[in-house]
């Protein structure tokens, strides 16, 4: 859960703010790997086919992108048919072999893409929560995400960068431009990700449950 969500929880069920605690999702950061700038390739990364994962804008900021660096790649995870028709739809026809649509793969699979990348995408139009988020910064991977993510998930310009409007596609890009042709940004980000993941560790919101328990149980 986020602070937002449990805000949502307040006002839609008119529940006490007392009675609704926060505690997040936990990650085994031991399970992910994080790389260095130059060990990673020049790819992005968009998870999510539905239509609150906002595919095209991505795709839109990506006809940019592809301009200024005519090496990068897109690696997109979703349903397969889905991605396909974004692509027939919002990406020129010059670039289009340089998407990769993955389809829906092993959640092993996506961990070691997230090393290898240097940039996750995320405008979404709502968001509760990101497990994306939190798997991209356990690997050590700067996010770009539009506002509606939780506010303690994502710091602009500490862990990643965020865009007012999950519809401005020129933002997206421009910020994937600097992230990928700025060194010192991207470990700084990265750096920082690194480090504000650990509070998503699994061993402290676990500590979290037993203390609610605890609590619950006097």
């Amino acid at each position: 859960m986020s602070r937002k969500l449990r805000q949502e929880v307040i006002e839609r069920m008119k529940i006490s703010p007392h009675k609704v605690m926060v505690i997040s999702i936990g990650l085994n950061l031991d399970k992910y790997t994080s790389k260095s700038f130059h060990e990673r390739g020049d790819a992005i990364l968009h998870v999510g086919t539905r239509v609150t994962k906002n595919l095209p804008t991505t795709l839109k900021a990506f006809n940019i992108i592809a301009k200024y660096d005519p090496r990068v790649r897109l690696y997109i995870v979703g349903n397969r048919n889905t991605a396909l028709e974004c692509v027939e739809k919002y990406v020129r026809d010059e670039i289009r072999h340089r998407i990769i649509i993955l389809g829906a793969i092993p959640r092993q699979e996506l961990k070691e893409i997230y090393s290898r990348i240097k940039v996750t995408l995320i405008p979404s139009t709502y968001e509760a929560f990101s497990y994306v988020a939190l798997e991209s910064m356990a690997s050590g991977t700067p996010i770009v995400a539009s506002s509606t993510l939780p506010f303690e998930v994502i710091i602009d310009e500490f862990n990643g960068f965020i865009v007012q409007d999950p519809y401005d596609y020129k933002s997206f890009a421009d910020r994937v431009i600097t992230l990928l042709s700025n060194e010192d940004i991207w470990c700084k980000l990265s750096s920082n990700a690194l480090k504000h993941v650990r509070i998503y560790d699994i061993e402290s919101i676990a500590e979290k449950y037993i203390t609610l328990i605890r609590k619950l149980s006097t």
